[in-house]
């Protein structure tokens, strides 16, 4: 069977470098039960989900504040890998969200039987941010269709019902 991703990170996960040359990799990773081999990491066997379907789906990062660019790489693993990479604009200490659809991910992994996903941060020197939280989301097409499906049924059944 398949799980949600929606992960609250409590009181946001603060990452701090204090010193103006020190940069830092930090990563995130949700796994099921099996052992995967993504790009440039192995990593052992989880106690987290079954599988995801992120099939016509959206990550969503939740940021509370990013003092200074953010190099991001989000890395989906199961019988194939797919990634992305993307810089997030620095400057931002109000709350922001930040959407990245799964069909922008490069690689062969199948969407709908995604094992592992894992999120790497690679901050500037002296790069702070916080993160609140990390879900998936249905795209914004995947709504429309919706939308039209629901009123075609609408439609319809007034139409039965006269």
């Amino acid at each position: 069977y398949s799980q949600q991703l929606n992960q609250t990170i409590g009181g946001g996960m603060s990452i701090t470098s204090t010193g103006t040359g020190i940069m830092a990799r930090i990563g995130l990773q949700y796994d099921d039960f099996d052992v995967e081999n993504p790009i440039g990491s192995t990593f052992n066997s989880g106690n987290g989900f079954p599988f995801l379907d992120l099939t016509g789906q959206t990550i969503r990062l939740d940021f509370l504040a990013n003092d200074r660019d953010l190099a991001t790489r989000i890395e989906l693993a199961g019988s194939g890998v797919s990634a992305y990479n993307w810089v997030i604009a620095g400057n931002q200490d109000v709350p922001f969200t930040v959407d990245i659809p799964v069909s922008l991910f490069t690689g062969n992994v199948n969407l709908a039987h995604v094992d592992l996903v894992t999120v790497y941060f690679d901050t500037r020197p002296a790069g702070d941010f916080a993160l609140g939280s990390l879900q998936a989301v249905p795209e914004p097409t995947t709504f429309v269709v919706i939308a039209c499906a629901a009123g075609l049924m609408f439609a319809g059944r007034k139409r039965f019902i006269k």
